[in-house]
Protein backbone atom coordinates (compact mmCIF):
# COMPACT_ATOMS: atom_id res chain seq x y z
CA UNK A 1 0.00 0.00 0.00
CA UNK A 2 1.32 3.39 -0.32
CA UNK A 3 2.64 5.07 2.24
CA UNK A 4 1.82 9.31 3.52
CA UNK A 5 3.50 11.48 6.05
CA UNK A 6 1.51 12.17 9.02
CA UNK A 7 0.58 14.30 11.79
CA UNK A 8 0.79 13.55 15.17
CA UNK A 9 -2.91 12.73 15.12
CA UNK A 10 -2.37 10.33 12.77
CA UNK A 11 0.28 8.64 14.37
CA UNK A 12 -1.31 8.51 17.53
CA UNK A 13 -3.97 5.80 16.01
CA UNK A 14 -2.39 2.06 15.62
CA UNK A 15 -4.04 -0.31 15.51
CA UNK A 16 -3.33 -2.68 17.53
CA UNK A 17 -4.77 -2.43 18.81
CA UNK A 18 -2.45 -3.97 17.76
CA UNK A 19 -5.68 -3.67 18.66
CA UNK A 20 -5.25 -5.43 17.69
CA UNK A 21 -8.84 -5.82 18.30
CA UNK A 22 -8.97 -7.69 17.56
CA UNK A 23 -10.30 -9.90 15.33
CA UNK A 24 -7.84 -9.23 17.21
CA UNK A 25 -8.53 -5.43 15.86
CA UNK A 26 -11.87 -6.70 16.72
CA UNK A 27 -12.53 -10.70 16.85
CA UNK A 28 -11.98 -12.04 20.39
CA UNK A 29 -12.17 -15.64 19.39
CA UNK A 30 -9.33 -15.09 17.20
CA UNK A 31 -6.39 -13.85 19.50
CA UNK A 32 -3.79 -15.74 19.83
CA UNK A 33 -1.44 -15.86 22.44
CA UNK A 34 -0.29 -12.53 24.11
CA UNK A 35 1.96 -10.69 22.72
CA UNK A 36 0.54 -11.13 18.82
CA UNK A 37 1.37 -8.44 16.30
CA UNK A 38 -0.22 -6.00 14.25
CA UNK A 39 0.86 -4.78 10.84
CA UNK A 40 -1.06 -1.69 10.40
CA UNK A 41 -2.19 0.47 7.21
CA UNK A 42 -3.83 4.27 8.26
CA UNK A 43 -5.13 5.13 5.03
CA UNK A 44 -7.12 7.93 3.46
CA UNK A 45 -8.74 7.44 0.44
CA UNK A 46 -7.67 8.28 -3.36
CA UNK A 47 -10.31 11.37 -4.72
CA UNK A 48 -13.11 9.60 -5.37
CA UNK A 49 -12.52 6.51 -4.01
CA UNK A 50 -14.68 4.61 -1.05
CA UNK A 51 -15.12 1.62 1.09
CA UNK A 52 -16.85 -0.02 -2.29
CA UNK A 53 -13.18 0.42 -4.40
CA UNK A 54 -11.27 -1.09 -1.09
CA UNK A 55 -13.58 -3.85 -0.71
CA UNK A 56 -13.34 -4.77 -4.59
CA UNK A 57 -9.36 -4.06 -3.96
CA UNK A 58 -9.57 -6.54 -0.74
CA UNK A 59 -11.85 -9.07 -3.79
CA UNK A 60 -8.92 -9.17 -5.44
CA UNK A 61 -6.14 -9.48 -3.05
CA UNK A 62 -7.47 -12.77 -1.96
CA UNK A 63 -7.73 -13.83 -5.74
CA UNK A 64 -3.99 -13.00 -6.18
CA UNK A 65 -3.36 -14.42 -3.02
CA UNK A 66 -5.00 -17.86 -3.74
CA UNK A 67 -2.64 -17.92 -7.15
CA UNK A 68 0.25 -16.91 -6.00
CA UNK A 69 -0.79 -19.90 -2.55
CA UNK A 70 0.17 -16.97 -0.13
CA UNK A 71 -1.50 -17.28 3.11
CA UNK A 72 -3.52 -14.22 3.85
CA UNK A 73 -3.50 -12.98 7.62
CA UNK A 74 -6.85 -11.74 8.97
CA UNK A 75 -7.21 -8.81 8.57
CA UNK A 76 -9.49 -6.21 9.59
CA UNK A 77 -11.11 -2.79 9.17
CA UNK A 78 -11.65 0.26 11.25
CA UNK A 79 -13.79 3.04 9.65
CA UNK A 80 -13.36 6.21 11.52
CA UNK A 81 -16.53 7.99 13.38
CA UNK A 82 -15.59 9.91 16.00
CA UNK A 83 -12.63 12.10 16.20
CA UNK A 84 -9.80 14.98 15.11
CA UNK A 85 -7.67 12.00 13.35
CA UNK A 86 -7.25 12.86 9.53
CA UNK A 87 -7.26 9.51 7.99
CA UNK A 88 -10.39 7.26 6.69
CA UNK A 89 -9.13 4.18 7.74
CA UNK A 90 -7.47 1.66 9.21
CA UNK A 91 -5.77 -1.65 7.70
CA UNK A 92 -5.09 -4.36 10.29
CA UNK A 93 -3.35 -7.80 9.39
CA UNK A 94 -3.14 -10.37 12.74
CA UNK A 95 -0.08 -12.40 13.34
CA UNK A 96 0.69 -14.26 16.00
CA UNK A 97 3.81 -13.83 16.81
CA UNK A 98 6.92 -11.32 15.40
CA UNK A 99 8.12 -14.71 13.06
CA UNK A 100 4.58 -15.19 11.46
CA UNK A 101 4.64 -11.68 10.54
CA UNK A 102 8.08 -12.22 8.89
CA UNK A 103 7.68 -15.18 6.79
CA UNK A 104 4.18 -13.40 5.59
CA UNK A 105 6.25 -10.11 4.96
CA UNK A 106 8.67 -12.42 3.09
CA UNK A 107 6.27 -14.28 1.46
CA UNK A 108 4.05 -11.25 -0.27
CA UNK A 109 7.71 -9.55 -1.34
CA UNK A 110 8.83 -12.59 -3.30
CA UNK A 111 5.15 -12.30 -5.33
CA UNK A 112 4.68 -11.54 -8.71
CA UNK A 113 0.92 -11.42 -7.71
CA UNK A 114 1.15 -9.91 -4.00
CA UNK A 115 2.80 -6.72 -5.98
CA UNK A 116 -0.17 -6.53 -8.36
CA UNK A 117 -2.69 -6.74 -5.30
CA UNK A 118 -0.66 -3.91 -3.84
CA UNK A 119 -0.90 -1.90 -6.97
CA UNK A 120 -4.38 -2.13 -6.93
CA UNK A 121 -4.92 -1.09 -3.25
CA UNK A 122 -2.77 1.91 -3.92
CA UNK A 123 -5.02 3.24 -6.69
CA UNK A 124 -7.75 3.45 -3.67
CA UNK A 125 -6.20 4.26 -1.23
CA UNK A 126 -2.45 5.98 0.01
CA UNK A 127 -1.42 4.41 3.93
CA UNK A 128 1.06 4.97 6.64
CA UNK A 129 2.48 1.79 7.70
CA UNK A 130 2.72 0.73 11.32
CA UNK A 131 3.94 -2.56 13.49
CA UNK A 132 3.31 -2.92 17.17
CA UNK A 133 2.24 -6.01 19.72
CA UNK A 134 -0.85 -5.93 21.25
CA UNK A 135 -2.29 -7.62 24.73
CA UNK A 136 -5.49 -8.55 26.05
CA UNK A 137 -7.05 -6.54 28.95
CA UNK A 138 -9.88 -8.22 29.32
CA UNK A 139 -12.56 -10.19 27.31
CA UNK A 140 -16.08 -10.63 28.49
CA UNK A 141 -17.62 -12.63 25.26
CA UNK A 142 -16.71 -13.07 21.61
CA UNK A 143 -16.96 -10.24 19.48
CA UNK A 144 -19.74 -10.41 16.96
CA UNK A 145 -18.70 -10.91 13.34
CA UNK A 146 -20.70 -7.79 12.27
CA UNK A 147 -19.94 -4.19 12.40
CA UNK A 148 -18.59 -3.31 15.91
CA UNK A 149 -17.93 -0.13 18.15
CA UNK A 150 -14.59 1.37 19.13
CA UNK A 151 -13.53 3.46 21.31
CA UNK A 152 -9.39 3.79 21.43
CA UNK A 153 -7.33 5.84 22.94
CA UNK A 154 -4.03 6.97 22.03
CA UNK A 155 -1.88 7.18 25.53
CA UNK A 156 1.72 9.09 26.71
CA UNK A 157 3.05 7.88 30.04
CA UNK A 158 2.77 10.76 32.22
CA UNK A 159 5.81 11.52 33.74
CA UNK A 160 6.54 9.14 36.98
CA UNK A 161 4.90 6.74 35.82
CA UNK A 162 6.93 3.15 34.60
CA UNK A 163 6.03 -0.02 33.21
CA UNK A 164 5.02 -1.28 36.39
CA UNK A 165 2.27 0.99 36.66
CA UNK A 166 0.94 0.41 33.33
CA UNK A 167 0.93 -3.66 34.20
CA UNK A 168 -1.12 -2.44 37.39
CA UNK A 169 -3.48 -0.32 35.85
CA UNK A 170 -3.95 -3.24 33.56
CA UNK A 171 -5.30 -5.40 36.22
CA UNK A 172 -7.40 -2.59 37.61
CA UNK A 173 -9.18 -2.36 34.48
CA UNK A 174 -9.35 -6.47 34.10
CA UNK A 175 -11.29 -6.57 37.36
CA UNK A 176 -13.62 -3.81 37.16
CA UNK A 177 -14.57 -5.43 34.26
CA UNK A 178 -15.34 -8.56 35.34
CA UNK A 179 -17.26 -6.58 38.37
CA UNK A 180 -19.55 -4.92 35.76
CA UNK A 181 -20.62 -8.14 33.95
CA UNK A 182 -23.12 -7.24 30.93
CA UNK A 183 -22.16 -3.61 31.10
CA UNK A 184 -18.34 -4.24 30.22
CA UNK A 185 -17.04 -4.47 26.84
CA UNK A 186 -16.85 -7.33 24.67
CA UNK A 187 -13.39 -7.43 24.71
CA UNK A 188 -10.54 -4.56 25.48
CA UNK A 189 -6.90 -4.68 24.50
CA UNK A 190 -3.48 -2.86 25.09
CA UNK A 191 -0.94 -2.36 22.16
CA UNK A 192 2.51 -1.11 22.31
CA UNK A 193 4.63 0.26 19.02
CA UNK A 194 7.29 -1.33 17.73
CA UNK A 195 8.04 1.02 14.89
CA UNK A 196 7.81 5.09 16.07
CA UNK A 197 7.95 8.77 15.61
CA UNK A 198 8.64 11.41 18.32
CA UNK A 199 4.93 11.90 18.23
CA UNK A 200 4.00 8.37 18.58
CA UNK A 201 2.15 7.48 21.71
CA UNK A 202 3.34 4.71 24.25
CA UNK A 203 0.51 2.67 24.47
CA UNK A 204 -2.98 2.18 22.74
CA UNK A 205 -6.13 0.92 24.77
CA UNK A 206 -9.17 0.44 22.29
CA UNK A 207 -12.39 -1.71 23.36
CA UNK A 208 -15.08 -3.72 21.24
CA UNK A 209 -18.63 -2.94 21.91
CA UNK A 210 -21.60 -4.78 20.11
CA UNK A 211 -22.81 -0.85 19.23
CA UNK A 212 -22.83 2.46 20.66
CA UNK A 213 -25.68 1.97 23.02
CA UNK A 214 -24.00 -0.97 24.46
CA UNK A 215 -20.28 1.70 24.66
CA UNK A 216 -22.56 4.41 26.36
CA UNK A 217 -23.35 1.62 28.91
CA UNK A 218 -20.10 0.83 29.81
CA UNK A 219 -19.26 4.57 30.19
CA UNK A 220 -22.29 5.52 32.31
CA UNK A 221 -20.81 2.55 34.84
CA UNK A 222 -17.63 4.09 34.84
CA UNK A 223 -18.61 7.66 35.39
CA UNK A 224 -21.45 6.72 38.23
CA UNK A 225 -20.09 3.64 40.15
CA UNK A 226 -17.28 4.28 42.82
CA UNK A 227 -15.35 1.53 41.28
CA UNK A 228 -15.48 3.20 38.16
CA UNK A 229 -14.50 6.28 39.17
CA UNK A 230 -11.51 5.11 41.04
CA UNK A 231 -10.61 3.41 37.70
CA UNK A 232 -10.79 6.61 35.84
CA UNK A 233 -8.41 8.33 38.43
CA UNK A 234 -6.05 5.56 38.15
CA UNK A 235 -5.98 5.88 33.93
CA UNK A 236 -5.44 9.11 34.20
CA UNK A 237 -2.52 8.87 36.76
CA UNK A 238 -0.73 6.69 34.24
CA UNK A 239 -1.65 8.33 31.05
CA UNK A 240 -2.10 11.24 28.80
CA UNK A 241 -4.82 10.24 26.24
CA UNK A 242 -6.53 11.43 23.08
CA UNK A 243 -9.63 9.68 21.89
CA UNK A 244 -11.23 8.20 18.93
CA UNK A 245 -14.31 5.99 17.95
CA UNK A 246 -14.43 3.67 15.37
CA UNK A 247 -16.80 0.80 13.50
CA UNK A 248 -14.65 -2.28 12.77
CA UNK A 249 -15.66 -5.08 10.30
CA UNK A 250 -13.98 -7.75 8.78
CA UNK A 251 -11.54 -7.29 5.40
CA UNK A 252 -10.21 -10.80 5.36
CA UNK A 253 -11.96 -13.30 7.42
CA UNK A 254 -10.01 -16.90 8.36
CA UNK A 255 -13.36 -18.24 8.86
CA UNK A 256 -14.95 -17.56 5.73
Amino acid sequence: MQTIKTSRHVTKLLALPLLILTSYAVHAAEMPPPPGVLDSYQCVFQPGKDMQDLMSARDFYVKQAAKADYTTPPAYIWQLAKGDVPVDIVWFDLHANLAAFAASADAAAESAEMAAANERFESVITCQSGLGTVQTIQQRSEVSDGPVFISSSACMLNHGQSQQDVADLVMHIAGVAEQMGDKAPSASYIATPITSGPATPDFYVFSANANVTAWSEFVTELRTTPEGQMLGRHFNKVFDCSSSMWTGQWAVNPES
